[in-house]
């Protein structure tokens, strides 16, 4: 990256100033956006702003010169007294998009009229995508009888709506039929939602038919209404009719986790054992909860968040603190952040600064982070401030000069 922003191309001179503000180095990012500015790149003098600091005064010139750029940047991210009057000076209401944008910062400012009328233009032109939106500016401003006509028009999000106001008014029964008529037509929401309704009502037949017919979130409720009534037995049937299905993991998991509650733990682990990872994760549970680590550890494939944070306590605890970073580095190849800050910390934690250096390597910036509080705690502000600053050298050192450019 930096031959090539040192050859002057505009893409690499952007993502190496990109890295230097990451990495707070204010000074080294406006240098090389400057260079950027000096480039063929179109937007390089906005670029620059951004990478600068955001100057919104500066960036207002530019728009007002007709920067595009600039001015889309403002209707973005100014105030929404701004954006409406960019939006309304610049633009026109015919296009879709300005009409989103406005009904976005009406709303922002209280103005829930000017975006209900706004809204309406765009259900009417097939803008399905804005009916939530509508449904639920109508419900809180209590146009009720415009928000029966939505529903009529065949919205789901509507209907939802529309149940939420009867069941606030009271008026449970009209809320179920609302529901009823939109259910089992490929809305899990709706689904969902006359699920949980039909539960807090009782209606315990109508709710095991509607998870017999195939409605995950019904399979649930059912389960658990029974499990209040006295019936375990039964709800587990239910449970294992619906876990049976292909690609029935939520089921599974409700099953999963029924049973554990009733101590069948040798059915949860034949579960997980067959193959399930919401059985798996489940059992972990359960086998940390019992003080068992390396049973919880063997079964947590399938464990996410929390749980894995439960894990790695109880590793470090045991005095397994390798097995504990070889935990969290198999997850970190999902790319999900969560893993990558929570490796960092407990790399800080440990002490393992040349973990962390291998961490930096892989473009690991939670490990830089780490790395730099790591070496504060240890009295090397020095070093911790040329890492902030300059970063590693190649061979993994830290650098004490800038990366060169001409």
């Amino acid at each position: 990256m930096e031959r090539a922003a040192e050859a002057g191309l505009p893409v690499a001179l952007h993502d190496l100033a990109e890295v230097h503000r990451k990495m707070g180095n204010a000074d080294e990012a406006r240098q090389v956006a400057d260079r950027l500015a000096a480039s063929p790149e179109p937007d390089a003098e906005l670029q620059r702003l951004l990478l600068a600091g955001w100057d919104f005064e500066e960036i207002f010139d530019l728009a007002e010169q007709g920067n595009e750029y600039a001015l889309g940047h403002l209707i973005e991210y100014g105030n929404p007294e701004l954006s409406i009057a960019l939006l309304l000076e610049f633009h026109d209401t015919d296009d879709d998009w300005v009409c989103v944008k406005l009904a976005e910062r009406y709303e922002e400012i209280g103005e829930l009229d000017k975006a209900i009328d706004l809204l309406k233009i765009l259900v009417a032109r097939g803008h399905d995508d804005s009916v939530l939106a509508l449904a639920s500016y109508l419900k809180q401003q209590g146009r009720f009888n415009e928000l029966y006509e939505l529903t009529e028009e065949g919205y789901f999000d509507a209907a939802i709506c529309l149940a939420e106001v009867l069941v606030e008014r009271g008026d449970e029964e009209w809320a179920l039929d609302v529901l009823r008529d939109f259910a089992d037509q490929g809305s899990g929401e709706v689904d969902s939602v006359l699920a949980d309704l039909l539960r807090k009502q009782g209606e315990l037949d109508e709710l095991v038919e509607l998870a017999e017919s195939g409605v995950e979130q019904a399979v649930s409720e059912a389960a658990e209404l029974l499990k209040e009534r006295g019936e375990p037995d039964r709800a587990l049937d239910l449970l294992k009719r619906a876990a049976a299905e292909p690609g029935a993991e939520y089921a599974k998991s409700r099953l999963a986790r029924s049973l554990a509650e009733l101590g069948r733990v040798e059915e949860v682990k034949a579960m997980a054992d067959a193959g399930s990872r919401s059985a798996a994760r489940v059992h972990a549970e359960v086998m940390l909860t019992a003080g068992k680590v390396d049973d919880a550890v063997r079964y947590s494939e399938g464990a996410l968040g929390s749980d894995i944070d439960k894990l790695v306590a109880a590793l470090v605890e045991d005095g397994q603190a390798d097995r504990a970073v070889e935990l969290l580095r198999s997850k970190c190849d999902s790319d999900e952040r969560f893993y990558t800050i929570r490796l960092g910390e407990l790399l800080k934690k440990l002490g393992r600064a040349d973990e962390l250096r291998a961490r930096i390597d892989l473009g690991d910036e939670a490990a830089a982070s780490s790395l730099g509080e790591l070496l504060i705690e240890q009295g090397k502000t020095d070093e911790a401030e040329r890492l902030r600053k300059f970063g590693l050298t190649p061979e993994g050192d830290i650098a004490s000069v800038p990366p060169s450019w001409t």
